[in-house]
C-alpha cells in the first residue's frame, strides 16, 4: 500500500470511528433510535453466509415485485442514464480539456488531480479493507455492536453489488475513455478488463458504503452528508481520471445504493428491536420481536 493511500484509510478511519464518540447535539443526551439487530447477529458466521445467498436472490429477484413508487424510480434512473449517454463525450472532452492544454506544455498535477487522488482508494474495497477490519476490532473489544453490524451489513452489501456489477461489466463491455475514446463503443460479452467500463466498481463500492454508513449512523448529523459527499468525490474522480464515462458512474452509483437500501431493508424482517421511551420524568425501554 502506497503512503498516500495509507494516509486515506487512516483518516477514513478516524472518521468513522468519530461516529460513535462524539455527541449528537453537543450534550450529553439519551438516544431515542430504535436498535434493530441483523438476522446474523455481529459476527461473522455461517449465518452472515446464509442471510447473503438469500439476500442476493432477494435484490436479484426485487424487479419482479415492484411496486408503482419502484417503477417509478427505475424508471427515473433509466431516462437520467439515458441522458447522461447522450452527453457522455462532452462531458469526457470537457473534464480532460485543461490535461490536453498542459500536456502539450509542462503538465503539473494541481489540486483536482490531487483530490481525486487522495479519494480514489474510498472505491477500492481491498485499500478499504482495512478500516473496515479496524472499525470491526474496535466494535468488538468496546461491544459496541453497532459497528460490528455497520461493518458486516457493509461486507454483504459490496459482495452483492459487485457480483452485478462484474457481470454488467461483462456482459455490456464498454469501452473506456482511456481506452479508444469512443463513447458509443460497445463488445460482445467479454472478459477484457480494458474494455470493461460500464458501471464503475468505485461508484458501486464507495456508494455501498456511504449508504450502509449514512443509514446506521444517520442520528449523527454530520455522518450521511460526509459520506455522501466522500462518494460523490470518489465517482467524480473517475471521470477527472478518464478511467470512466459519468453514465457508467452514475449507474455503478445506483448500484451500490439501491443495494445497500435493500440489504437494509431486508433486516426489517424478523428483527428484535430495543426502543427506549419516555414519559418526562422516566425512562422505559420497550422490546419487540417482528414476526
Amino acid at each position: 500500500m502506497t503512503g498516500r493511500s495509507m494516509r486515506i484509510t487512516i483518516i477514513m478511519a478516524v472518521l468513522i470511528s468519530l461516529a460513535t464518540w462524539l455527541p449528537v447535539h453537543g450534550q450529553d443526551e439519551i438516544e431515542f433510535t430504535e436498535i434493530s439487530y441483523t438476522r446474523y447477529g455481529e459476527t461473522l458466521n455461517l449465518d452472515f453466509a446464509k442471510a447473503t445467498l438469500q439476500d442476493t436472490a432477494y435484490v436479484l429477484k426485487s424487479p419482479l415485485h415492484f411496486d408503482a413508487e419502484d417503477w417509478k424510480k427505475a424508471g427515473a434512473v433509466a431516462g437520467i442514464t439515458a441522458l447522461l449517454l447522450i452527453y457522455d463525450e462532452d462531458i469526457q472532452e470537457w473534464s480532460q480539456r485543461n490535461k490536453l492544454e498542459k500536456w502539450y506544455t509542462e503538465y503539473e498535477p494541481d489540486f483536482s488531480d490531487d483530490l481525486a487522488e487522495w479519494v480514489k482508494p474510498l472505491g477500492d474495497y481491498d485499500k478499504m479493507a482495512l478500516p473496515l477490519g479496524a472499525f470491526y476490532l474496535y466494535g468488538y473489544f468496546a461491544h459496541d455492536t453497532r459497528a460490528r453490524r455497520t461493518v458486516l451489513l457493509t461486507a454483504e452489501t459490496l459482495i452483492i453489488s459487485n457480483l452485478i456489477g462484474q457481470t454488467m461489466k461483462r456482459v455490456i463491455d464498454r469501452e473506456r475513455p482511456s481506452g479508444y475514446g469512443i463513447y458509443h463503443e460497445w463488445g460482445p460479452p467479454s472478459n477484457s478488463v480494458p474494455d470493461q467500463s460500464m458501471p464503475s466498481g468505485h461508484a458501486i463500492n464507495a456508494f455501498a458504503i456511504a449508504t450502509v454508513f449514512a443509514n446506521q449512523y444517520e442520528h449523527r448529523k454530520w455522518v450521511p452528508p460526509v459520506a455522501y459527499g466522500l462518494a460523490l468525490l470518489t465517482g467524480a474522480s473517475r471521470v477527472h481520471e478518464n478511467r470512466h464515462w459519468t453514465s457508467d458512474v452514475f449507474v455503478g452509483a445506483c448500484i451500490g445504493y439501491f443495494t445497500a437500501k435493500a440489504v437494509l431493508r431486508r433486516q426489517g424482517d424478523n428483527k428484535f428491536t430495543i426502543t427506549p421511551v419516555t414519559d418526562g420524568s422516566s425512562v422505559f425501554v420497550n422490546f419487540r420481536y417482528q414476526f
